[in-house]
């Protein structure tokens, strides 16, 4: 009798045991779905208040880098002119007094992100418009990545921003676009063309043409002065804003001893 009623007691204990576990467990489940459902919900209401303004950034960023594209082919290639530059034609010297002063691929993008450095923001207009719906918004600095490749210009910035509506907190941090451009091309042709010219103190127009025409490009060549020569490159393929894309610069073909 006695052994029977010890293992009825274990039996008793066993299902108890079973009975807490599965407890224990079904709580434990039911927790963390409760915690799953509650942490979906914030993720959902994050992303609802983060996308209007993610699409905004990402909307400016397309359209500064399409201003900085311009911007730079008129400026040959800087953002901020050298001090070797034309005050009459505001383009920068890439031969002067038989010497090269092209710019290098390097310095070409990096003059690219300081473009959209300093000019990202007066898109952005500070937020106002959200901050009109109720939206608290600190943003940080832009640090811009360029790179630009034979047809297109690659984008990227690092752009902290924190935004907070009612008892929601978010944040956004990296963006990126690319631009459909021949930039790189472009200066591809500069670059040999300057290789050449570097050779020789006069100016070949022949030599700049035929390295356009072999891509598909067009030149303009016009006096600027008594002895600067403005070119001005041409992609009529590879439009921007609707209109045939130009990049400038200009070389001195006179030396300053002749001048004196």
């Amino acid at each position: 009798m006695l052994k029977r009623g010890q293992i009825t007691t274990f039996i008793i204990v066993g299902i108890l045991v079973l009975v807490v576990t599965g407890l224990i467990l079904f709580l434990s489940k039911s927790l963390i779905e409760d915690k799953t459902a509650v942490e979906e919900e914030k993720t959902q209401q994050a992303n609802v208040l983060s996308d209007p303004i993610q699409h905004y950034i990402q909307s400016c960023l397309e359209k500064t880098g399409e201003d900085a594209l311009i911007h730079i082919g008129q400026h040959g290639g800087y953002y901020e002119l050298p001090d070797l530059s034309s005050s009459l034609l505001s383009v920068p010297y890439y031969f002067y007094d038989n010497q090269s002063y092209f710019l290098s691929k390097e310095e070409l993008e990096f003059q690219y992100s300081q473009y959209i450095n300093y000019q990202l923001f007066f898109c952005f207009r500070n937020f106002e418009v959200f901050e009109k719906q109720g939206y608290q918004i600190k943003q940080d600095e832009v640090n811009t990545t360029t790179r630009i490749t034979t047809n297109q210009v690659l984008i990227e910035i690092n752009f902290p921003v924190n935004i907070e509506k009612g008892e929601v907190i978010t944040s956004l941090e990296r963006f990126s676009t690319t631009i459909p451009s021949r930039l790189g091309l472009i200066y591809q042709v500069v670059e040999e063309y300057m290789q050449q010219q570097e050779l020789r103190s006069d100016i070949c127009m022949s030599c700049l043409i035929k390295l356009a025409q072999a891509n598909k490009l067009k030149v303009l060549m016009e006096f600027g002065g008594e002895s600067d020569m403005l070119f001005t490159i041409l992609d009529e393929e590879r439009l921007v804003k609707n209109q045939p894309y130009t990049y400038k610069f200009v070389n001195q073909y006179k030396s300053k001893e002749n001048e004196e």
